[in-house]
């Protein structure tokens, strides 16, 4: 005895259609709700950067946890990231997804683009030290080693990115970075 098996496929996602180009009440075709939803909130008058951050959280939350698009949500994080580096809700999102979605490549671009961005020395040295600390907890620590050197060209005299490099010269028996930095700290010699 065989038995009919109905097979059940979900609707498409009603696709609005496009109205002509540049005229008024035109849609534009869009994937998802969740699409529309960002969009909308990316439409919203924002007559200052405060009002723009607090939409790219939004938009940020609506890719993230409605649609499930980590990407794009990575993308409203960075911009909001670009219009204040100092937000802690921002830079625990960030991290919190690149931890849960293995995106710590693609956060360590954000931080390091926002240094490009910055005219602020102590901003620069300050996101260094993030990428830095990234890149010591995934264990990369050539990369590391790159941030605190360029922590040093912006602030020689910055004792955390000393303490980092004397540690990793340490634990990699690099006995002539080793005492080159050593030479430094003294004040005998550059590197």
């Amino acid at each position: 005895v065989v038995e009919a098996v109905e097979v059940v496929t979900p609707p498409p996602t009603p696709v609005r259609p496009a109205g002509p180009p540049g005229l008024p009440g035109a849609r534009l075709q869009l994937e998802s709700a969740w699409e529309e939803l960002a969009q909308a909130y990316a439409a919203l008058p924002a007559h200052d950067n405060a009002t723009r951050h607090r939409h790219f959280l939004k938009i940020a939350e609506v890719w993230e946890r409605g649609a499930e698009k980590i990407d794009r949500a990575l993308d409203a994080l960075e911009r909001a990231f670009k219009l204040d580096i100092h937000d802690a809700a921002v830079r625990a999102d960030l991290t919190r997804l690149a931890d849960a979605h293995d995106a710590w490549e693609r956060v360590c671009g954000i931080f390091l683009g926002a240094i490009d961005a910055t005219t602020s020395r102590a901003d620069a040295v300050g996101l260094h030290h993030d990428v830095a600390r990234f890149r010591e907890a995934l264990r990369q620590r050539d990369a590391a080693e790159e941030q605190y050197r360029a922590i040093l060209r912006l602030a020689p005299d910055d004792r955390r990115a000393l303490d980092q490099l004397e540690d990793i010269f340490r634990t990699q028996d690099r006995v002539e970075d080793l005492a080159k930095l050593l030479d430094r700290r003294t004040g005998s010699g550059d590197e």
